[in-house]
């Protein structure tokens, strides 16, 4: 892919949107090595995962999700070899991690609980004090209520007992958090670069969050089943002009939400492809393309 222009690489991770992929598939680099008993566990624990007679739909769902993104990062892993980057591995108690390690961010990947894996990026210097040479360091991912990333949850030196990747990452850079949130601005809990990164009380925090109006959301839904995108397009804008005045700094921005175009995000990171305008203008092409709703809503900032 490197003769691709950086908007052609991110669609073909978006080309693999809605397939149906198999429990069975899985990726070669972070499960290489295991026992054939440990990836009967697996498997048979995602086949579980995936049976709708014995899901709720929305862990279905969730489940699904989790499967799109791990192959997308077995994509980003290939894409990053090719580059010479090579996944360092390593068994830790918490499964097995998978680092790509570059000159300024590292690409970290784990095994998710239900079997399928997932990945996070954080800068590098965090990398080489907590993570390069200790065999006993490592992360897992933490399911978050109502959302479908993952919280990363580091255990290291001096913090055995476990801290949250983004506080560790603020933490090293001097910002004294207590009492305070952590605002992720990319709208995404495993992006935890630092200058991704901000210190939030709880209301700012909840400022930088999609569809305050939720109601407004709901009848937009409905307007789509009836093919009338123009109902509310007036109240959408008028809710949206009052989320950016109040929010200031802190309101939520749709072209810096890499919630679901997190690929973009670490090939902008990791390789340096397209610049911040190209990420912005990407984000606005996915949402035309796949999210009608939010394009409605957030129309007059897009």
């Amino acid at each position: 892919m490197s003769s691709m222009s950086f908007m052609d690489v991110c669609k073909e991770f978006e080309k693999l949107l809605g397939k149906d992929w198999q429990v069975d598939e899985l990726s070669q680099d972070l499960y290489s090595g295991l026992t054939a008993e440990q990836i009967q566990r697996l498997l048979e624990y995602k086949s579980l995962l995936s049976s709708e007679g014995r899901l709720k739909e929305g862990k279905l769902e969730r489940f699904k999700t989790d499967m799109l993104t791990e192959k997308q990062v077995d994509m980003m892993i290939n894409i990053l070899k090719d580059k010479g980057i090579e996944p360092v591995i390593r068994e830790t108690n918490k499964g097995r991690l998978a680092f790509c390690v570059d000159d300024e961010v590292v690409f970290g990947v784990g095994i998710l609980p239900n079997g399928s894996i997932s990945y996070t990026i954080f800068d590098r210097s965090i990398y080489d004090k907590y993570f390069a040479d200790d065999e006993n360091a490592t992360f897992c991912f933490v399911s978050r209520t109502n959302s479908n990333d993952y919280k990363v949850r580091c255990f290291v030196e001096g913090y055995r007992d476990g801290i949250e990747l983004h506080q560790l990452v603020l933490i090293e850079k001097g910002v004294n958090l207590i009492g305070s949130n952590v605002d992720h601005k990319s709208c995404n809990a495993q992006l935890n670069i630092s200058d991704m990164l901000r210190k939030a009380n709880n209301s700012q925090n909840k400022r930088n969050s999609k569809f305050l109006g939720y109601g407004l959301k709901n009848k937009l839904k409905k307007d789509l089943k009836e093919g009338d995108y123009n109902r509310h397009k007036g109240d959408c804008a008028r809710q949206v002009e009052e989320e950016q005045r109040e929010g200031g700094e802190f309101a939520y921005d749709p072209l810096n939400d890499f919630s679901n175009t997190w690929y973009a995000f670490v090939l902008h990171k990791m390789l340096n492809r397209g610049t911040e305008e190209d990420l912005k203008d990407y984000n606005r092409d996915f949402i035309f393309n796949h999210d009608k709703v939010t394009q409605i809503y957030y129309e007059s900032i897009l």
